[in-house]
């Protein structure tokens, strides 16, 4: 009737219902209904947790199914998982694998014939996936095989892979590493969205994230690359790390330098463009010049930098013109970015026979004003003008610091930027206060004190004296009486007849009553002193200290 027919019901822990067959089938359910579509077995849990219906295969070896739906009808359904409530995320058909080779859903269609499907996966919302395929720690998401062979692929990375062709209506992206395109298969945007053509047919635009010559490897390595290309998306990225996703251009040897380097680039960053090349970039130009954009609105004139290892600053070039009839000037220093010192600008040669020149004058016709240069022994610093050289020597020949001419010319030292003090002449004369080659040394705006070769002086332009010897003696008297003179005699070496000779005499010697003193030479090397009493009455003592001077003509 349409009451159960057999109702067991267990209170306890224990099974509803145990059946046990020892190899047939331990329950066999039928429904005979041809017209029926109530299931054969029903099977209810009211357990949030719970499982409607488990079904397992026990031995841990061997082929055994845990479930087993079959359906013979033409349009039968094996397994059929209905999830039915329409909130959460539910599932139809789950498979569970725990074994290291196992599947966890297995789909296959055993007939040889015909369109058969493996397993289809539908949905019917606009919003809805048909097949989710999630690798959860990072392995193929897909994997597409014929006879067991693996055609394509889409690994963790999303990275498609595929043996063959890839035939599609459009492709989406910057297709900067498709190669072997046939573009008589390409469709989606026209040319034109990407090359725009002016009317003298040439290129003006070009409108792309990437624009590659070359880019695939092989060829790369055989004739060199060319790219345009996003800084952030080109393996090669810009030294100065901030162009970030602005286009740069990149050319690329085909094989390195002899350094090693590959790669020139042409980026944007903070302070401008920058030009990239780790080894040597040369200019073969006929000229080589760095101007001011007249675009800046400024008169300053263009400043050329060579920057030092940590890009502080370094060599400082530029130059300056007020207005057009402004002679203008050249500013070359050793600066800082903000226009510090940067410290000594050091001028080097390598050779003792290098000098530095300095010329002046017309384009083409410049002529020498000045070089330094070193020998063995000098270190030299020369100033021309026309046929006069000036010259500084630091001479360890000499063990000397030398100013002088190497033009035979005479040398001043001179104050107020002109006037002659001290003048050395050719000869080797020496003059102060006057230019005038008279002596070995002359001295006064006329030479009146003169020095000959020989060291004779000249005073005045009198007799030249040619030796002067001077010393003291002790001069005593005793009982000198009054008319008389007693004889005292000095040593003066050099002295000799005819000379002149002065005296130097004390006070306590002269202020003896009235006494008197002279001297002459009397002998090689001496010199005899008189004094006379001229009074009328003796004295009975008198002494000092006397000068006395000799002078040879």
């Amino acid at each position: 009737t349409s009451t159960e027919v057999l109702l067991v019901q267990q209170d306890g822990a224990g099974y509803g219902l145990h059946a046990v067959a020892t190899s047939n089938s331990a329950v066999l359910a039928v429904t005979t209904s041809i017209t029926s579509s109530n299931p054969t077995i029903y099977s209810a849990n009211f357990s949030p947790t719970g499982v409607g219906t488990r079904s397992e295969v026990l031995p841990s070896k061997g082929t055994g199914i845990g479930v087993w739906g079959a359906s013979f009808g033409d349009g039968g359904t094996g397994v059929l998982g209905d999830a039915a409530s329409v909130t959460g995320s539910t599932y139809g058909v789950r498979g569970k694998n725990a074994s290291v080779a196992g599947t966890g859903v297995y789909g296959v269609n055993v007939a040889v014939t015909g369109a058969t499907t493996g397993v289809r996966g539908e949905t019917r919302s606009a919003a809805g996936t048909a097949g989710v395929f999630d690798a959860l720690n990072g392995g193929k998401i897909l994997s597409g095989r014929n006879t067991g062979l693996e055609k394509f692929s889409v690994d963790g990375l999303g990275n498609v892979a595929s043996a063959g062709s890839v035939t599609a209506a459009g492709f989406a992206g910057d297709g900067s590493q498709l190669a072997n395109v046939n573009a008589g298969f390409l469709g989606g945007l026209p040319p034109s969205a990407y090359v725009t053509i002016n009317s003298l047919n040439s290129l003006t635009s070009l409108n792309a994230s990437k624009f590659q010559i070359n880019a695939d490897p092989t060829a790369a390595s055989q004739f060199g690359y060319a790219a345009f290309i996003r800084d952030d998306l080109d393996s090669v990225h810009s030294a100065t790390g901030q162009s970030g996703s602005q286009v740069h251009f990149r050319l690329s040897r085909a094989a390195p330098d002899g350094g090693g380097n590959k790669d020139f680039l042409i980026t944007p960053y903070k302070f401008g463009m920058a030009v990239e090349y780790p080894g040597v970039l040369e200019f073969w130009v006929g000229q080589f010049s760095v101007h001011v954009n007249q675009k800046v609105g400024s008169l300053a004139g263009a400043q050329f930098w060579v920057g030092d290892a940590f890009d502080t600053g370094g060599l400082w070039v530029t130059a300056n013109q007020k207005f057009l009839a402004d002679p203008g000037n050249v500013v070359i220093s050793a600066d800082k970015f903000d226009h510090t010192s940067h410290g000594s600008m050091n001028f080097v040669t390598r050779n003792l026979n290098d000098s530095f020149r300095f010329n002046n004058g017309p384009n083409g016709q410049e002529s020498l004003f000045g070089q330094l240069f070193k020998t063995l022994s000098t270190s030299n610093i020369e100033a021309y003008a026309g046929n006069l050289t000036a010259s500084l020597l630091a001479n360890t020949a000499q063990n000397a610091v030398q100013v002088g001419s190497r033009s035979a010319s005479r040398v001043d030292i001179i104050t107020a930027d002109s006037t002659p003090q001290v003048s050395v002449f050719p000869s080797g004369n020496v003059s102060i206060g006057n230019t005038n080659d008279t002596a070995k040394l002359s001295v006064g705006s006329s030479g009146q004190f003169q020095v000959s070769g020989a060291g004779a002086v000249t005073i005045g332009g009198g007799t030249p004296i040619v030796q002067h010897i001077s010393t003291t003696a002790g001069v005593s008297l005793t009982s000198l009486a009054a008319a008389s003179c007693q004889v005292n005699s000095v040593t003066a070496i050099g002295a000799s007849d005819g000379d002149s000779v002065a005296l130097g005499v004390p006070d306590s010697l002269a202020s003896s009553g009235d006494l008197v003193l002279f001297a002459w030479v009397s002998g090689p090397d001496t010199v005899s002193i008189r004094a006379c009493n001229m009074g009328a009455s003796s004295i009975a003592s008198a002494a000092g200290s006397v000068r006395v001077d000799v002078w040879k003509h």
